[in-house]
Order: C-alpha cells, then structure tokens, then sequence
C-alpha cells in the first residue's frame, strides 16, 4: 500500500524492499533495466534499492512470487527498564510500598574493558560511585592484599586520583556495568537498572585467548576470585552485593557439579556475620 498510487514517471524517490524470485539472474536483470540495484542475493531473496518511477516494471516481473517493504528499526535498549518491570520498581508502584534504585547495594561487574572515568559512573556531585576495581593482569600497582596476591587494586581515593585500567581495544565491561548500574549523563533520559548502586569492577585477563600463547588467559578461576572479591569489599561496607558477568564457556558437566560452580555456590551461601542478606550472583545466559 505504501508504493501504490503517486508512482509518476519522473517521481525519483528510491524505494527499498524484499524480493523473493524462482529465478534470480532473470530478476537483477528486471530490476536493473529500469535503475535499480540488487544489493544482496540470499538464496532466493533479494535486497533492492530501485526508483519509485520503475516500480510497477518490477512488480510486473513474472519471476517474482513476493515482495515486502523493508521496514524501519530502531535501538531499544531504552525499553530495556520497562519491558521487564525496573520503571515500576524504581517508583514503588503495588505491590511495592517503596521504590528501588541500587542504593545500599554493591553492585559488582567482572567483565574486561571499563571506562572509570565514565560520567555514568559519578554521581551528580561529580564523585566517582565506583568504590574500588580489581585489575587481575597489571603490575604497575599493588594487589588487593591477603590471598590476592596478583593484579592491581585501585580504592576510590585512588580512581579519583588517576588509577584507570581503561583499555580502549575492550569496551564490553564499560557498556554491560552501564546497563547494570549506569547514572544520568546530560540531558540524556535514559539510566541502568541501578543508577544508585555502589560499584565495583573486577578487569579480567585476557578472554578468547590462545591458552598455549597467553600466559594467564581469563579462567573460571579469575571469575571465583573476582566473585570472593567483591565479596569481601560487601562485607567491608555492611551491605549486600550483586555480581554480574555476561561472559563464561561451555566447558564442564553444565549441571553445577563442577568445582568452579561449587566455588561461586558456596560463596554466595557463606555468612560473613553482617546480618545484611543478599550475595547474588547473575550470569548471562544467551
């Protein structure tokens, strides 16, 4: 209906839709002859670019069985919060008698590539909300201390005054704690699920690696100890945690049988003696 009608001879808009042919080169041929492009070829479905002047040519082609106007899209991780529910938490609507933001909470990210210094990690007054990060691969400082004996730690005083772990190749723990966790930028509308929580970030080793090249590829192993970690900085703070990590393997029984998942198990039931309940953790499972 969109391309019916007001298709005058010299009408030079392009069009763009779907072709599905019995008879491709015959088709392009079509399409072609009166000024159209064919820009991908998918078995028998075509992509076009063609004017609004030659469509009726097209249509009238005797190979094709089916057309669709390609449609719009648009970004929708803006509806992320209220497609599952977080716009009606954060306002305490029924059965809630409050609304939920992050505040109080730890939220931990362990992931590669975060940006400190991002503003969706500061708060209005323009402090940095994350209390402290864990870089598992760097030497240039010192490590977190007790059985952590590797990498670099870096607390808030430190972040504020230059530690950054940054790596512009590796952005994925930037654009997943922002989701998570991400504050109000600007005049930009749009917050993560907990735009008040405190956060920590653990910075893994390098992930997808060649393990017989790489010294110390990411492991599950990194992933417990990162876990243990933020943990510790929970208790520290008297407060509960939750752990995200969008990343993990195939390997293993898959039924919680491992010693990794035992590992993640028996730290999220430990009682660390606060009295403030939640350790959870949240893996991601596409």
């Amino acid at each position: 209906v969109r391309y019916q009608h007001a298709l005058e001879e010299d009408d030079q808009r392009i069009l763009s839709f779907f072709v599905r042919t019995d008879d491709v080169v015959n088709t392009i041929a079509g399409i072609e002859s009166v000024g159209g492009t064919v820009t991908t070829v998918a078995g028998d479905v075509l992509t076009v670019r063609a004017p609004a002047h030659g469509f009726d040519a097209i249509v009238s082609l005797e190979w094709i069985d089916r057309m669709e106007a390609m449609q719009p899209v648009a970004r929708k991780l803006d509806r992320a919060r209220n497609a599952v529910g977080i716009n009606d938490v954060a306002a305490g609507a029924a059965p809630l008698t409050t609304g939920y933001s992050g505040a109080g909470v730890i939220l931990g990210v362990i992931d590669r590539g975060f940006d400190l210094k991002h503003a969706a990690f500061r708060r209005t007054d323009g402090t940095s909300r994350v209390l402290a990060v864990w870089d598992q691969t760097s030497t240039e400082g010192e490590p977190p201390g007790g059985r952590w004996a590797y990498g670099t730690a870096c607390d808030s005083r430190a972040i504020e005054s230059g530690c950054d772990f940054q790596n512009p190749r590796a952005t994925h723990g930037t654009h997943v704690a922002g989701i998570a966790g991400g504050g109000k930028v600007g005049s930009n509308p749009w917050v993560g699920v907990a735009p008040n929580a405190d956060l920590v970030f653990v910075e893994l080793p390098a992930m997808d690696a060649d393990w017989e090249t790489t010294p110390e590829p990411a492991s599950d192993g990194h992933i417990c100890d990162g876990v243990a970690w933020i943990f510790a900085q929970a208790y520290e703070q008297k407060k509960p945690a939750v752990v995200n990590m969008s990343i993990g393997s195939h390997w293993g029984p898959h039924d919680a049988s491992s010693l990794a998942s035992q590992c993640l198990t028996n730290l999220s039931r430990q009682s660390d003696g606060t009295g403030v309940p939640g350790k959870i953790l949240v893996a991601a499972a596409g």
